[in-house]
């Protein structure tokens, strides 16, 4: 082989090589683009949720504590220290739930009462304070974000009127931001900052105010509310400095310019995080800054180690295949410089021309064979290639579909918080009882559904029809209710609602109730603690296939004897206890009669805090 065709086939590699992780980049950085996409919603819904919870509080202490008879008389007959005493208990209780203060005005906007600043009353707000003047003027309810004149907050502000229906002042209820940052970092594990554009910061705040605020690592265009700074955020600021100043800012300049909701990935410490911008209106219908949220991405993690995976993946295989490809090459080359000598010999002596033949057509199919074992053998490497890259997807998915369990739980919590509160201040009626039962029992629905049907399992008939899935695993769970009871299990059912197919219902429920039957006898020989016998049963499209994926916590299989468990007659358990049928019988029904595919393997996961590993079988159909 020439030096030319070397240089040409290096040459060849590099472009391909090249081309590869070109589209390995492509592919890795849309991922990334679709989290941060899906963490910006994420985030604005965590946003709304508290701002919801609060406005829930505010229309409570308002209801339950101010607007009463004697209070309105109070303020209406000018009783400030009457008014502070009877509202000194409950404002007491009430600071201690994150209430940042109770302040009274008169009609013409002056201050009446400040609870948390009694001694300091009479000054005009009209000129500072938009929502004080504005429910004073249109008698109106009016809640936001307000700049205030020391620092922000979220502020709740009613009009209060007497017995005869005649405007006689305003009141204010608002909680700090410091206290709707650390709803958010209590309740989503984030870490937040807030930040006001610093020429509106300089314009509106006192400058006695200016040491509650820092310069902005995000950018010099704002200022950042020290009060809301997580401590973790500050340990590692001159960390974030220096990735903000070498490889963000100019990043989000432009975002920041456009006032909307938008996410970002970053490494601190040499650990991914995912950092999102909420843009934050004010009272006024004004952009004033952002809730800038850190969070940790286990997620963006593993996609850095699966970029790293597939750029040897790609590696190996094109070398591979250049391999082959020259030896080929080579090999061929040198049996035609070989027949080339043989057939010049075969002119030269006539003699040995019959002999010479047959050395040439045994070499001719040797040949061949050697070419076809090879190419059976690339044939083999790239479906084992495509099998782990289309394993890797299905991790990817179930990795997405978990965190979105939270919302649910904290709609619960918020529910219940509200009630309970709504109670100690005596205002529970039973129209707000209602509300706030039918909020928890729907979104307990959300997480548990049961269906009690066993008349289309026993159906002897075998018809392809399209089907639900969800509501078909649902029944499958009915029919081995009382086995699920008797053997302590704990089913953790997670399937999309809108996943349907066409195929035999009653045969995939078959296999289903196989699979289960292997994992309960599985967990009751090897899980002595009930609280450890889990069955995991989750379903979820992939392009357009249907993935159904049963995975157990009773220690896996024997990696000896994994490939043989669908074998007929074969089993792990005693003769009395088992045939080795069911699993057999379950393989066929999925792969000869209803058209899928079936896979198995052991898996090592966590839940709950501890690490458990076991079978994890893998169902595969199209959709319908």
């Amino acid at each position: 082989m020439t030096i030319k065709k070397y240089f040409f086939l290096i040459i060849t590699f590099i472009i391909v090589q090249a081309l590869a992780i070109f589209f390995i980049n492509i592919n890795n950085q849309s991922k990334i683009d679709e989290l941060l996409k899906s963490e910006s919603e994420l985030m604005k819904t965590h946003y709304h949720s508290i701002y919801s919870n609060f406005e829930k509080l505010a229309n409570t202490v308002f209801h339950g504590y101010i607007n009463k008879p004697d209070i309105i008389e109070k303020v209406k007959n000018n009783k400030r220290d009457e008014l502070y005493n009877i509202l000194k208990p409950s404002y007491r209780y009430l600071s201690s739930v994150n209430f940042k203060q109770l302040h009274f005005h008169t009609k013409e906007n002056i201050s009446f009462l400040r609870m948390h600043k009694p001694d300091k009353y009479g000054d005009d707000l009209t000129n500072y304070r938009y929502s004080i003047n504005y429910a004073n003027t249109n008698k109106q309810f009016i809640a936001g974000l307000e700049m205030g004149r020391i620092v922000p907050g979220f502020r709740f502000v009613y009009p209060l009127f007497d017995t005869n229906n005649i405007h006689i002042g305003s009141v204010e209820t608002s909680f700090s931001v410091k206290a709707f940052s650390l709803k958010l970092q209590e309740l989503y594990e984030v870490r937040t900052n807030f930040i006001i554009e610093k020429a509106l910061a300089k314009k509106e705040l006192f400058d006695s105010s200016s040491d509650n605020f820092m310069e902005s690592i995000e950018s010099d265009k704002y200022l950042a509310l020290k009060q809301t700074i997580d401590p973790k955020i500050l340990k590692n600021l001159d960390v974030l400095k220096q990735e903000y100043k070498k490889n963000l800012q100019k990043k989000i300049k432009t975002q920041l310019d456009n006032n909307k909701v938008f996410s970002i990935n970053a490494y601190v410490n040499d650990y991914p995080k995912v950092i999102t911008f909420l843009p934050l209106k004010d009272i006024e219908n004004r952009y004033i800054g952002y809730f800038v949220i850190y969070r940790n991405s286990d997620q963006i993690k593993e996609y850095s180690k699966q970029l790293t995976n597939k750029y040897i993946l790609s590696f190996i295989f094109i070398l591979g295949l250049f391999s082959f490809v020259l030896r080929e090459y080579l090999h061929k080359q040198n049996l035609k410089d070989e027949v080339d000598i043989k057939t010049k010999k075969l002119q030269e002596v006539a003699v040995k021309l019959e002999v010479q033949t047959e050395e040439l057509e045994e070499l001719n199919v040797s040949l061949e064979n050697r070419i076809q074992l090879e190419v059976d053998k690339n044939t083999k490497q790239e479906r084992e290639l495509f099998q782990q890259s289309k394993q890797a997807a299905l991790g990817d998915m179930i990795g997405n579909i978990a965190h979105q369990w939270r919302q649910p739980l904290s709609a619960i919590s918020t529910s219940a918080s509200g009630m309970q509160l709504t109670h100690y201040a005596g205002m529970l009626k039973d129209e707000d009882f209602i509300d706030y039962t039918d909020a928890i029992i729907n979104n307990a629905k959300y997480l548990s559904q049961t269906i009690d049907d066993f008349r289309d399992f026993i159906k002897s008939d075998k018809k392809n029809v399209r089907f639900n899935l969800s509501e078909s695993i649902e029944k499958c769970m009915a029919i081995v209710n009382s086995s699920i009871n008797n053997h302590n299990l704990n089913i953790q059912i997670n399937v999309e609602d809108d996943l349907y197919i066409n195929n035999y219902e009653n045969e995939l429920q078959q296999a289903i109730i196989n699979i289960f039957s292997n994992a309960k006898d599985a967990l009751k020989d090897n899980q002595i603690d009930s609280d450890d016998r889990i069955i995991f049963i989750d379903a979820h499209k992939v392009v357009d296939k249907v993935n159904i994926v049963i995975t157990d916590t009773a220690g896996g299989i024997d990696e000896n004897i994994l490939e043989k468990i669908f074998e007929p007659y074969f089993t792990t358990k005693h003769q009395s206890q088992g045939t080795g049928l069911g699993l057999y019988m379950t393989h066929q029904i999925i792969i000869e009669s209803m058209k899928g595919a079936i896979f198995v393997e052991n898996s090592t996961f966590e839940y709950n805090n501890k690490t458990y590993t076991g079978a994890k079988f893998t169902i595969e159909f199209n959709l319908a």
